[in-house]
């Protein structure tokens, strides 16, 4: 019996731009993605629904069969975070302190989130999919 298809959420959110991606877990590959400025000048609110404008544009790009699920969402940022706590403690390109990425992106879309440094996030996914392994 094939195994069955499991997906993760990933979100980079830069300074500059804002990239959410659905990703096949066993392969790495891309499934779906969207991107947008983040606009970080209009504020924390903005960025918040920015971040879940693309993440759902992303989801519903990749149209995902109904049994195979999102099974985690990753969040890579710039600035100082708190892994345990899920918050972006401080990100001045991001225009946001004390950003409670991880309960917000959780309440939306009912999974625990990783919430990570961006480099430490690409540095990760490098090991695990990419140049690294």
């Amino acid at each position: 019996m094939p195994k069955q298809k499991a997906y993760a959420l990933g979100i980079d959110l830069g300074g500059t731009k804002t990239l959410a991606a659905v990703i096949d877990i066993t392969t790495g590959g891309v499934m779906a993605s969207a991107r947008k400025r983040t606009r970080a000048e209009k504020g924390q609110d903005f960025v918040e629904k920015r971040t879940i404008e693309l993440a759902t544009a992303a989801i519903d790009a990749a149209k995902l069969p109904v049994d195979a699920p999102i099974v985690a969402v990753g969040v890579g940022a710039a600035g100082q975070i708190d892994r345990k706590a899920g918050i972006v403690v401080d990100a001045p390109n991001l225009g946001v302190r004390d950003f409670p990425l991880g309960t917000i992106l959780g309440g939306q879309f009912g999974k625990s989130v990783a919430v990570g440094n961006d480099v430490e996030v690409a540095a990760l996914g490098e090991y695990l999919y990419g140049a690294g392994q």
